[in-house]
């Protein structure tokens, strides 16, 4: 089915054998994800893997992504940290069903809380001092990201994010999240430089710490160059699409 909205056109697939057509037979003439004012803000140009175009760049941070960042020992390594949230939210709804009668939880304002908590520990440390802030830009980001956007239907009409006020927003909480991740990225990159080689709580290599470490052996020709901006961008996607 096919559907003009604005000025995009959409198909809409319903049927198992073109979804596998699209999703594998023809997977990169599809791969790419809609170019929207949003994403291009949040994440860095769309620098991290699940925005960006399909490509050599795109190939590398998604081979960067599932054999330093999701691998089964890396995610193994960050298991103390899930235990140490789910027990923290456990506690709280039992604290909250508790002898002093029972209170209304929003599970799942609680259950973003705990997912964001986990990658945030995991991504950055023991280094996120402002993790509070950091969850709650986070959730106006998505609420952002997320919302339906005027402006992109209508791409070839750039006045529309402005008068919408859309971009001042967007660029507005991009700008409060880069402020963090700098301080964070920069600490890590001072730790390094005087000999500590970890960040993480359980001693071994947060993400950031990995990023880096990929970051300084990125000499050779054959790979895209890994900026400080595509670290943020990777960190945050990981944050932000969970």
């Amino acid at each position: 089915m096919h559907l003009q909205l604005g000025e995009i056109s959409t198909v809409v697939v319903t049927s198992a054998k073109m979804a596998k057509e699209i999703l594998v037979t023809q997977h990169p003439a599809f791969a790419s994800k809609p170019d929207t004012l949003a994403t291009r803000i949040i994440w860095y140009d769309q620098g991290n893997v699940v925005f960006t175009p399909y490509g050599e760049y795109w190939k590398q941070m998604r081979k960067i992504s599932m054999m330093e960042l999701l691998c089964i020992k890396r995610v193994g390594s960050f298991r103390f940290i899930r235990q140490d949230e789910i027990s923290k939210l456990v506690e709280f709804i039992n604290q909250s069903s508790g002898a002093g009668g029972c209170q209304v939880i929003n599970l799942t304002d609680k259950l973003f809380e705990y997912s964001s908590s986990v990658i945030c520990r995991a991504a950055f440390g023991g280094i996120c001092k402002d993790k509070d802030t950091m969850i709650k830009r986070m959730k106006i980001a998505l609420a952002l990201v997320g919302g339906f956007n005027l402006a992109d239907l209508f791409p070839s009409l750039k006045f529309l994010p402005i008068i919408t006020g859309l971009k001042h927003k967007l660029l507005e909480v991009h700008n409060k999240i880069d402020e963090i991740l700098d301080d964070i990225v920069k600490q890590h990159k001072e730790n390094h430089e005087i000999g500590r080689k970890c960040n993480a709580e359980s001693g071994d290599k947060d993400l950031i710490d990995v990023l880096l470490l990929l970051q300084q052996e990125s000499g050779n020709p054959d790979q895209i160059p890994i900026t400080t901006r595509n670290i943020k961008a990777v960190i945050l996607a990981q944050i932000l699409v969970i």
